[in-house]
């Protein structure tokens, strides 16, 4: 439908505007000679954070604030345009190589909001709820289009939550269960999966899992300096994540020669 030839189109437009290093860059968009829409990005050779936590369980904390820490700049770039994720989760974050170790890609503006466009709020009623239930924020499963900043930090919340205990933050057997949990039930704290993480972390992933947006952290420069303050005593250094990776390289070795491929992102994707 066109709806959607016009949303895929707005949202690239919109995305390759950013120029954060910690979200995936976009080089080019269009329309091939038989009218189909495509995007061009940049190829990125990595594991996203869900294939993180399979192969390696859940994550220490300090590599947790390293990780959380480049996702809250990207979304601090968006927000600052006026632009809202709006499906932050581990499946939309990669972990890359990228001249150094654990280099974070924020990918899939795909469902990104622009605020200041009428437009683009007819075009959110019209498509419903989009998204992942697990990782959104309570206001968006009232009402879709009822979305500003604070709901991406709720999902940045989720992620952390689950980068820490290797867990999912609400578990159930569809999405009706889940969204019902994520409306009513008390967000876990994560010492209470049995975490040893510093007291600051554990308050800072329950403000950004409050019910009441008001109560969570104002914006994303907000997370990101609290962040800062936490890994100025948790450091995750580059020879830390060189280890993790060479690691990792050795493990997937005997898997045969496609492993590298296999977390790598394609570099054009269609709609």
């Amino acid at each position: 439908p066109s709806v959607y030839v016009h949303r895929f189109e707005r949202d690239v437009q919109l995305a390759s505007q950013l120029m954060h290093p910690n979200t995936v860059e976009i080089y080019d968009f269009g329309r091939t000679r038989e009218g189909q829409p495509y995007y061009v990005m940049e190829f990125l050779d990595g594991v996203t954070l869900a294939e993180l936590v399979e192969h390696s369980g859940r994550v220490p904390p300090g590599r947790a604030i390293h990780i959380l820490r480049q996702v809250a700049a990207a979304l601090r770039e968006a927000h600052m345009h006026g632009m809202i994720h709006r499906d932050v989760k581990p499946e939309n974050v990669m972990l890359c190589r990228r001249g150094e170790d654990d280099v974070v890609k924020l990918l899939d503006f795909g469902l990104v909001k622009n605020l200041e466009r009428a437009d683009t709020r007819d075009i959110t009623k019209q498509l419903k709820i989009v998204g992942t239930p697990r990782y959104m924020a309570p206001e968006r499963l009232v009402n879709p289009s009822d979305v500003d900043a604070r709901s991406d930090i709720y999902a940045l919340g989720a992620v952390g939550y689950y980068l820490l205990t290797g867990k999912v933050i609400f578990d159930g057997d569809d999405s009706l269960q889940i969204s019902n949990q994520v409306l009513h039930a008390a967000a876990p704290r994560v010492r209470d999966a049995g975490v040893e993480v510093p007291e600051g972390l554990d308050n800072l992933i329950a403000a950004c899992l409050e019910k009441d947006r008001t109560r969570r952290p104002r914006n994303a420069e907000a997370v990101v300096e609290a962040l800062d303050r936490l890994a100025s005593r948790l450091a995750w250094t580059q020879a830390d994540a060189a280890a993790w990776w060479s690691g990792y390289r050795k493990s997937r070795q005997p898997a045969g020669g496609d492993s590298a491929a296999k977390g790598a992102r394609r570099a054009t994707t269609a709609a």
